[in-house]
């Protein structure tokens, strides 16, 4: 009598989201302040993966040899820093997890403090029946933004960061209709496969916001626009997201809303004007801009623009 065939148990899934290392909450369970959430390439890290050629030069590169936005990194040492101590900062990257050594060397080099970040673990992806998985990203950062928000304290808030390079606008946007369950179940699952996401990880983001108490707990999402876009564009994904043309803009927002100083602002403001070569007359445009947009009112913007001419950061007119 032939002995029965031993088959490979089936896997159901594959989990690709790579949790953090050394993921950490400083804060008490009963914080209800801000926490902050980034991606990564091209909203902090000035990074291109358009050609092949572009992957390998960003695989093999350095730490210090990673150029960062200007004003993306004393924005994130102002957000860092809260009335009551430190503000909860994460990350959620779909770079690959074999960089996480180089990623971590680097906010180290910049003197920026984070609390976690997530890659995308590809090296799962790299078999013929997967490789369509290596591009996808809606699916993998939902995931990993639902896994990220089971791990805060309940009543914490999420500002969000990202950029227009990829899907981020549309996934916070999402993340937000999950999270205060204005979609759920099957109509879930149904919406995230016509938008490419993959059956498996559509079920498991849809089974994972089930164990997420149901709040309004994103304040604000700001993308920065670093194509040839209208920032006015992302409107349509809802009024949290604003769109901002630098880090001066947002950190206008931000500071309008209290949640930075004017003098984090004028340091900002001065790493673009250093590094990132802009004039003082395009930072008064900028300002005018949000005004303009009604990101902000005449008002506010009146005063910081007293503000940051008595810094010295704005010229007066």
């Amino acid at each position: 009598m032939k002995e029965p065939i031993k088959r490979r148990k089936k896997r159901h899934h594959i989990d690709i989201v790579a949790v953090p290392r050394d993921f950490r909450v400083p804060v008490s369970p009963d914080y209800a302040g801000d926490v902050f959430v980034w991606d990564l390439d091209k909203t902090y890290l000035r990074t291109k993966f358009e050609t092949f050629r572009d992957l390998m030069r960003t695989a093999f590169q350095k730490a210090a040899d990673k150029t960062t936005y200007p004003g993306a990194t004393p924005l994130l040492r102002a957000l860092r820093r809260g009335p009551d101590g430190v503000r909860p900062i994460y990350f959620v990257s779909a770079s690959p997890l074999q960089l996480r050594d180089r990623i971590l060397e680097k906010f180290a080099l910049d003197g920026v403090e984070i609390d976690g970040i997530y890659f995308k673990d590809n090296f799962k992806n790299m078999r013929p029946s997967r490789f369509a998985r290596l591009r996808e990203q809606m699916g993998y950062k939902l995931l990993a933004l639902l896994d990220l928000r089971l791990r805060l304290p309940i009543a914490a808030v999420e500002t969000m960061f990202g950029d227009d390079a990829e899907t981020d606008a549309a996934v916070y946007a999402l993340y937000s209709e999950i999270i205060e369950r204005r979609m759920a179940g099957y109509p879930l699952v149904e919406f995230l496969r016509k938008q490419g996401v993959f059956p498996d990880e559509s079920a498991r983001i849809a089974w994972t916001a089930r164990r997420i108490p149901t709040r309004e707990s994103i304040r604000r999402v700001f993308i920065t626009v670093h194509r040839q876009i209208d920032p006015r564009y992302f409107r349509r994904y809802g009024h949290r997201i604003t769109g901002t043309q630098s880090y001066f803009q947002t950190a206008l927002a931000l500071q309008a809303e209290g949640r930075i100083t004017m003098d984090d602002v004028a340091a900002i403001a001065a790493e673009l004007l250093g590094r990132g070569g802009m004039s003082r007359h395009e930072l008064a445009i900028q300002l005018d801009d949000v005004r303009r947009r009604g990101v902000l009112t005449g008002e506010v913007t009146a005063n910081q623009e007293i503000e940051l001419i008595g810094m010295k950061v704005l010229a007066e007119r």
